[in-house]
């Protein structure tokens, strides 16, 4: 992918198929947007949505490096994709305890950055800026959720993993239960959106 920056020698890329979750952002908010508020004003704002989403992506990857980072493992790159991200860092020395705080940081980021936005959102009111930034909080609050979910590969079944191995203190025990946990999660995932068709 595109290499955007090195930030304490962690080098952070975008992917190429981001390139397609963006296009795909302002092929879908761009014409209802450009309806209501012309077609400079409505595009342009679905380009700042599809900015906002990589920017809160690559927070949440971040919160991950950093904490990582904080607990002496090594953080190769950080990588924003059509999958949404992905940290790579060497895992080797990680415990339960270590594992569930770097797994539950990044939806904590979009946490709050949903809840800034909200705030922000509600002080400016109806214009367009409140507008965007109530749809940038609305975004992070479902990411957050969504990673929460308990079932790998999301942050949500990192955590269940680490809560099965601290109480089994085998590490294979909590990935495959978790493993599980996340075929089950998906399963359930789409026969809610088959339910709402």
């Amino acid at each position: 992918g595109i290499r955007l920056a090195t930030i304490g020698s962690v080098p952070v890329y975008l992917g190429w198929s981001w390139l397609l979750m963006g296009g795909l952002i302002v092929f879908i908010v761009g014409p209802g947007s450009a309806q209501a508020h012309g077609p400079v004003t409505g595009y342009g704002i679905a380009v700042v949505y599809a900015l906002a989403l990589l920017l809160s992506v690559l927070a949440h990857e971040a919160a991950h490096a950093v904490t990582a980072r904080a607990f002496g493992h090594t953080v190769h790159r950080v990588v924003a994709d059509l999958w949404g991200g992905h940290t790579a860092f060497e895992a080797a020395r990680s415990t339960p305890a270590t594992a569930a705080a770097i797994a539950v940081v990044g939806p904590l980021t979009n946490a709050v950055i949903a809840i800034v936005c909200l705030v922000a959102s509600t002080v400016l009111g109806s214009g367009i800026p409140g507008l965007v930034l109530g749809g940038i909080a609305f975004v992070n609050g479902a990411l957050a959720v969504l990673n929460l979910l308990p079932g790998l590969p999301l942050d949500g079944g990192r955590v269940m993993k680490a809560g099965v191995w601290r109480l089994t203190g085998d590490p294979l025990r909590g990935a495959i239960a978790a493993g599980w946990s996340g075929r089950v999660v998906a399963v359930l995932s789409l026969g809610l959106v088959a339910g709402a068709h």
